[in-house]
């Protein structure tokens, strides 16, 4: 069991979602209504600015979340304006995090976690017809009012209450075509329950409900560069560590690190499998540490002020850098805890790993001796 980090599986910094925090909420007294959701850069998954929008339009409530610099995620036609019914903002006051809610309507979105509660529209009604047309190319996968569409490397989500693809009262970003494993749809007898998926991306639509794990423009920015990086990482220099020193014990200079073999553990308190494996990371660095391993713990900048107490309570035989948010990117950590070696030259021999490299590995690392007349290589690890 790992700690995932990127939303691949919608997990975003849950260890920040879940602390306790009051709503922000706000009666919308006049349509239209814009809210601002500001940038945030949490462990390298960098957010950028989006944009809740509100309009009447044509007499139906419509809602438009728009992500800098102009791209959208979803647009919803979620229900018909009546006198007495204000809509309701509510927001997290970190993360964007949001509900909008108007009578018995809503949409929740939660980093790629959508649920919409939309007005059933009536055919002979025209006025919820707002979305303009949807995506025209073939369905990748189609049922009943529910509709998976590829557009600009993309796969959009359409439902279409009049089974008419230009007719839709619901557009949402749902999957990257380069991240796309597998894809399908599938209904029920019952004529109203509907599904398509497309990778680790789902939608069920109920005809009113509608339930999606969805992966967002940045996230999908961000897993499609770390793919990258972990392309190329093996067999190239380490990364640079940035952050702040916790604990007692200092962290190595580049110049100590030189010749030496390098175990990085990244690592948080509140993953459960990382502290379990704390002393076996310790048993390493006390069996090695005299022939020439160095064992570095690299700590989430999520919830990092427990750091510290933590370290004055558990017993860690190396060196603690709380990360800046920039470490965890350069590294293309996705989860917790993840492992690298780096070998006397200052390159990445293994990574990417959940549990601890053997000790047939850092025994042949270990091993591999300087050649004659050189200097030992130059790590460039801290900084």
């Amino acid at each position: 069991m790992n700690c995932l980090k990127l939303p691949v599986a919608l997990c975003v910094f849950f260890s920040v979602a879940c602390l306790p925090a009051v709503a922000q909420e706000q009666t919308i007294k006049s349509l239209p209504f814009t809210l601002t959701l500001p940038a945030l850069n949490a462990d390298g998954l960098e957010i950028p600015k989006q944009r809740i929008d509100l309009a009447d339009k044509n007499g139906w409530l419509v809602a438009t979340l728009t992500a800098e610099p102009h791209e959208l995620e979803w647009k919803i036609v979620l229900a018909k304006l009546t006198p007495e019914t204000k809509a309701v903002v509510k927001m997290h006051p970190v993360l964007p995090l949001f509900s909008v809610q108007y009578g018995p309507w809503f949409i929740r979105e939660s980093l790629g976690r959508l649920r919409v509660n939309r007005q059933p529209k009536d055919a002979r009604d025209d006025g919820w017809k707002q979305i303009g047309d949807a995506p025209m190319e073939k369905a990748l996968g189609s049922a009943l009012h529910l509709f998976m569409v590829p557009k600009d490397q993309w796969l959009w989500i359409c439902t279409a209450p009049t089974g008419d693809r230009k007719q839709v009262d619901t557009l949402i970003r749902f999957q990257h075509i380069k991240l796309n494993k597998d894809s399908g749809a599938m209904s029920f007898a019952d004529g109203r329950f509907a599904e398509v998926f497309a990778g680790d991306a789902r939608c069920q639509d109920e005809g009113d409900l509608l339930v999606a794990s969805r992966l967002t423009g940045y996230t999908a920015r961000s897993i499609l560069a770390a793919t990258e990086k972990k392309a190329t990482l093996i067999g190239s220099p380490a990364p640079a560590l940035t952050g702040k020193p916790a604990g007692n014990l200092p962290m190595p200079t580049s110049a100590d690190l030189k010749g030496k073999v390098v175990l990085i553990d990244f690592w948080a308190t509140w993953c459960g499998p990382c502290v379990k494996k704390l002393p076996e990371v310790n048993t390493l660095q006390k069996k090695y540490g005299n022939r020439g391993l160095v064992v570095l713990g690299v700590h989430s900048s999520q919830n990092a002020d427990r750091v510290q107490d933590f370290l004055a309570k558990q017993s860690v035989n190396f060196p603690i850098l709380v990360d800046d948010g920039q470490t965890e990117k350069a590294f293309a950590v996705s989860q917790l805890p993840t492992y690298f070696l780096v070998g006397r030259d200052g390159k990445v021999k293994a990574g990417y790993l959940s549990t601890l490299p053997s000790e047939a590995q850092i025994e042949a690392e270990l091993k591999i001796a300087e050649k004659k007349g050189e200097a030992p290589a130059s790590s460039d690890l801290p900084k």
